[in-house]
């Protein structure tokens, strides 16, 4: 699991070939850079759709199309900023590209949590 850097992170690391892949992998708000094909494992993207700093349409264009998409679940948070899991998150931040908006959104939070126990216990059980 990761989140914002660590959730692309966790996306690069899935592009690898090990003998040893992983069972399964989450993301939180990661910048989606690359189609999302030809990873070794399980990959979940939650994310909110007011992203300003990882916006949710660039991981929405590059979900895989067809069978290709089976290994790969997007959530798409409405009105979610960056950090929506984040308790008393509620601010501007500067990042490289500018400023970005921080924002803890509790319905958001509480689905994201039963998102992520629901995979994990598919995958890992």
């Amino acid at each position: 699991m990761g989140w914002s850097h660590g959730g692309a992170t966790t996306l690069n690391t899935l592009f690898q070939r090990t003998d040893d892949p992983f069972r399964a992998a989450i993301a939180f708000y990661p910048s989606c850079r690359r189609i999302l094909t030809g990873l070794n494992a399980p990959l979940l993207i939650l994310i909110g759709e007011a992203d300003d700093w990882t916006p949710a349409g660039r991981c929405i264009e590059m979900m895989p199309k067809g069978q290709a998409a089976s290994g790969v679940t997007l959530k798409v948070y409405p009105g979610a900023h960056h950090g929506f899991d984040t308790l008393d998150a509620n601010a501007n931040v500067r990042g490289s590209s500018g400023m970005h908006r921080l924002q803890y959104q509790p319905e958001a939070e509480a689905d994201s949590r039963i998102r992520v126990r629901a995979f994990f216990e598919k995958y890992l059980k």
